[in-house]
């Protein structure tokens, strides 16, 4: 009601889903509600497009929707050029899915549309570089993307002399040592001491 766009015509996204387009058994119903950190996004009906050219959303994380076009005769491995080339996202730190399985690389157009778009999925594999800042001094190692808080914990308290029961920070918020590194969605990451009072959020 509060834009100038026709219902039918906005599409609502989470965790690369269209929400109503989805028709969802009692079963899976509990798991459409939106719970309490959740982030939706509304996405529009692009009709102004050339004959060809096709919408592509990649869902990162629960943070960032890009929006990109391409030709419907592109491939995965050119949708990956083109995040890396706008996004500076290398493609070998890129896992593509559709619909929950890994998208090979097909063409655009071998792939069922949600409204007149494709939304896929992106999460990051490979190495990482990751940066630990303390008392003012920046040091970076590279991390493979599914290591835990808890390893880059060791290898950099051990290093400074810090004891392993203290906490890291990323971007203020206090981090679980089990979480792994893919789960924060950065390219090059950095990480505090959660109680250094030189701490300041990137």
């Amino acid at each position: 009601d509060k834009t100038q766009f026709d219902a039918k015509d906005l599409f609502l996204v989470i965790n690369s889903k269209v929400l109503n387009l989805q028709k969802f058994k009692d079963s899976q119903l509990q798991d459409s509600l939106l719970k309490e950190n959740d982030i939706v996004y509304i996405i529009t009906n692009k009709t102004d497009l050339p004959t060809g050219n096709l919408p592509v959303y990649i869902t990162f994380g629960s943070e960032f929707l890009i929006s990109l076009t391409l030709k419907d005769s592109d491939d995965v491995n050119k949708l990956k050029e083109t995040i890396a080339k706008s996004f500076s996202i290398p493609v070998a730190n890129q896992q593509i899915s559709y619909n929950g399985k890994l998208a090979n690389n097909h063409l655009l157009n071998t792939f069922t549309p949600q409204g007149n778009f494709l939304i896929f999925s992106m999460e990051l594999v490979g190495n990482i570089d990751v940066t630990f800042t303390h008392n003012g001094n920046s040091s970076t190692q590279t991390f493979d993307s599914f290591s835990t808080i808890a390893d880059i914990k060791k290898k950099f308290f051990q290093s400074s002399g810090i004891p392993m029961d203290k906490s890291l920070q990323f971007e203020g918020i206090i981090c679980d040592d089990n979480d792994a590194l893919f789960s924060f969605y950065r390219i090059r990451p950095t990480f505090m001491l959660a109680d250094d009072p030189d701490n300041t959020a990137i």
